[in-house]
């Protein structure tokens, strides 16, 4: 599935509205170049799951 949103905030929101909707067990697989929002959207997640310490994404090569 590919999402096109507008800017940071859309991604922002988008991962919000996923992280509230997860449930337990849950896997998110995110795959993009560098600059493609996936912090932003793995911050969105934690923000709807009510997680308040900061959150990074490690880089696998």
């Amino acid at each position: 599935m590919k999402i096109f949103l507008a800017d940071t905030e859309a991604t922002l929101r988008l991962g919000i509205t996923l992280g509230e909707s997860l449930t337990p067990g849950s896997v998110i697989l995110l795959e993009g170049d560098l600059g493609a929002g996936k912090t932003t959207l793995v911050q969105g997640i934690g923000k709807g799951l009510g997680i308040t310490e900061l959150l990074s994404v490690p880089l696998l090569h």
